[in-house]
C-alpha cells in the first residue's frame, strides 16, 4: 500500500496532469486548471523511471539478499561462530562450553574400547536443553548425562571408541562428536584422534 502511494506521488510530481488515469487514487479527485497542458517530453519521461526503478531498488534491499528480513537472527554454524575455545581434553576435565576440545587417546588394540569422562560447564545465564548428538562414525559415541544444562553448574558426559563390532579394523582414525542444544547450535565439539593396531 505504502508503494503504491510513493509511485503515484512520484507519478503526479513529473506529470500531475495523469494522476486521475491510476485506479487507486485513492478518492483523491485533483484535476488540473481547464486547458492545462502537461508535455510529455522524452526527459521527464527518463526521469520518471529513474525515480521508479530506485524505489523498487531501495524496496527489494530490505529484504536481504537471501530473502530473509535484513537483522533477522541466524544460528551459529560452527563453535568458532559461537565463540568457542579450543582445548585439549583429558579424563575427569571440566570444559566450558559452547567448545571444541581435542582428545588425543593414542593407540588402541584391536576390536578395544576405551571410555573417556568428562565435565561440561556452562556459564551463560540461562539453562541449555540438550538437543541432536552426532558423530563421524559408529565406533565413536558421546552421551551427556542429563538433558539439560542450569547455568553456573556442570554436568558430566562421555566419549566412548568401541571397535569391538570390527575386531579386524587396524590404522589411524580421526573422529569426530558434535553436541547441540534444542535449537539446533552447537555446543560443544570433540574431535578424537585414535591409532587401532
Amino acid at each position: 500500500m505504502q508503494n503504491c502511494v510513493a509511485i503515484c506521488a512520484l507519478l503526479s510530481i513529473y506529470n500531475p496532469g495523469h494522476w486521475r488515469a491510476f485506479p487507486f487514487s485513492f478518492g483523491l479527485n485533483w484535476r488540473p486548471a481547464t486547458g492545462a497542458h502537461f508535455p510529455q517530453a522524452p526527459a521527464k519521461i527518463l526521469l520518471r523511471a529513474f525515480f521508479l526503478l530506485i524505489l523498487l531498488v531501495s524496496h527489494g534491499a530490505s529484504l536481504g539478499c537471501s530473502g530473509k528480513r535484513a537483522g533477522a537472527e541466524s544460528l551459529p554454524t560452527s563453535v568458532a561462530e559461537a565463540g568457542a575455545k579450543i582445548v585439549e581434553l583429558s579424563e575427569g576435565q571440566t570444559v566450558s562450553i559452547p567448545c571444541e576440545a581435542r582428545l588425543k587417546l593414542g593407540h588402541l588394540p584391536r576390536g578395544g574400547r576405551r571410555v573417556i569422562q568428562f565435565w561440561l560447564q556452562y556459564t551463560g545465564k540461562d539453562e541449555i536443553v540438550i538437543g541432536p548428538i552426532e558423530t563421524s562414525c559408529e565406533c565413536l559415541s558421546v552421551a551427556v548425562d542429563t538433558p539439560t544444562i542450569p547455568p553456573g553448574r556442570k554436568v558430566r558426559a562421555t566419549a566412548t571408541v568401541d571397535f569391538t563390532h570390527d575386531p579386524t579394523f587396524a590404522g589411524a582414525l580421526s573422529l569426530e562428536g558434535t553436541v547441540a542444544t534444542a535449537g539446533k547450535s552447537p555446543a560443544f565439539v570433540v574431535q578424537v584422534e585414535v591409532t587401532v593396531e
